[in-house]
């Protein structure tokens, strides 16, 4: 049965992570997957994954050196975004510029290259984008936020009861973790917005 990993990096909080098989999401509360100690420790002790999706930006915009970004006297945040998440703005009314976000993209390219470490250059790494599953206008610290996830991931896995999130982040990392197993398993569950710049996988709320 395929196994996915999800991760949801967080930004300076902690990362919260959740592995999923298609009939539960177990939530990852022994690794920290901005550490390369961390990754190989619970990499050792969980065989089997076959694709982790990660909740944050695994590439630049197009003609954009970020190792020299910030430093450049052309740097206008405003301006720095990326094809691919103009069109999921486009199709979901979601997702933050990628100026925004590249604290995370960093940490993000680390996990990725240290769980390719591990299990090989060919191991899918596939950038996932939860807040899609949601409409928009929930607060996604409030409860009613929480319980949607819950019910759009419950009519997806059948088998999945009583599931229950303590914040937005452990919601996130579940629904990155179904994201990645979708990919392996049912990939007619998903959409993916597909630029010159970035593939970025999510899913969409019942009826939508």
């Amino acid at each position: 049965m395929p196994l996915a990993l999800g991760i949801d990096l967080g930004g300076e909080k902690k990362t919260r992570a959740a592995l999923c098989d298609g009939i539960s999401v177990t939530p990852v509360t022994t690794a920290d997957f901005s550490d390369g100690r961390s990754i190989t420790a619970f990499l050792r002790t969980h065989p089997g994954i076959g694709a982790a999706a990660i909740d944050a930006p695994l590439t630049a915009p197009k003609g954009i050196d970020p190792e020299t970004l910030f430093s450049s006297p052309r740097f206008t945040p405003a301006l720095i975004d990326r094809q691919a998440d103009i069109g999921l703005r486009r199709m979901t009314g979601k997702s933050m510029p990628w100026y925004m976000l590249t604290y995370i993209y960093y940490k993000a390219l680390f996990s990725k290259n240290q769980l390719r470490r591990f299990l090989g250059n060919d191991f899918p790494v596939i950038e996932s984008y939860p807040g899609a599953l949601t409409p928009k206008g929930l607060n996604k610290n409030g409860a009613e936020y929480l319980a949607k996830v819950a019910v759009e991931l419950s009519a997806r896995l059948p088998g999945l009861t009583g599931l229950r999130f303590g914040n937005s982040d452990e919601a996130d990392a579940a629904v990155c973790s179904a994201i990645g197993y979708f990919f392996l398993a049912k990939p007619y569950l998903l959409k993916s917005i597909a630029e010159c710049d970035g593939v970025v996988y999510y899913i969409r709320p019942e009826g939508v």
